[in-house]
């Protein structure tokens, strides 16, 4: 945590404004200030800019997407979100947590035509585009797949994939079976 009083960038709105000295007690005894007047006359503010305000709703956007909780409109998928969370703390998950870099990698996407990692898949649950149980768990077998193809068994990562698929199996066939 950095030294000194900080403010995060997304609350950095909402930031009390210098004023005066007050002591400590007084400081205390104010009541908190709403947020929703802060965030009323902050974005009174904006409007004076058409470019800070189109910054500053695009970033307001992103912020309460964040915040909302995860939409939970088809419980059905309720074990893939279970399955990815742990895949994605497994050992052996760390060539599939992030899309393969084609610049270290210049020839990965004319072998692969169709790449496919974890985070891709989270993403892919959160919002919405998987229809069916099914293929959330194309999607994960595709991961493993492609590393099949791409890497040879004995390597480092080979071997993470065929570790990872085993794990795959086991979790789908258990939190899906119920």
């Amino acid at each position: 945590m950095p030294k000194g009083k900080w403010y995060c960038s997304g609350c950095n709105l909402a930031r009390p404004k210098k004023s005066s000295k007050k002591s400590n007690a007084n400081k205390e005894k104010e009541p908190p200030k709403d947020t929703k007047e802060t965030t009323e006359k902050a974005s009174k503010k904006s409007e004076s800019t058409p470019t800070s305000k189109s910054k500053n709703s695009e970033k307001k956007k992103k912020e309460e997407k964040k915040k909302e909780p995860e939409p939970v409109g088809n419980v059905d998928l309720a074990p893939c979100g279970s399955i990815l969370e742990e895949m994605q703390k497994h050992e052996d998950a760390w060539p599939f947590l992030t899309p393969v870099n084609t610049k270290q990698f210049p020839t990965y996407r004319k072998v692969i035509k169709k790449p496919m990692d974890m985070a891709t898949m989270k993403s892919k649950l959160e919002t919405g585009q998987y229809k069916s149980r099914e293929d959330f768990a194309n999607d994960a077998r595709l991961i493993f797949d492609n590393c099949e193809t791409f890497n040879e068994d004995e390597s480092p990562v080979g071997q993470a994939g065929h570790s990872m698929r085993a794990f795959f199996e086991t979790r789908w066939s258990e939190l899906c079976s119920t």
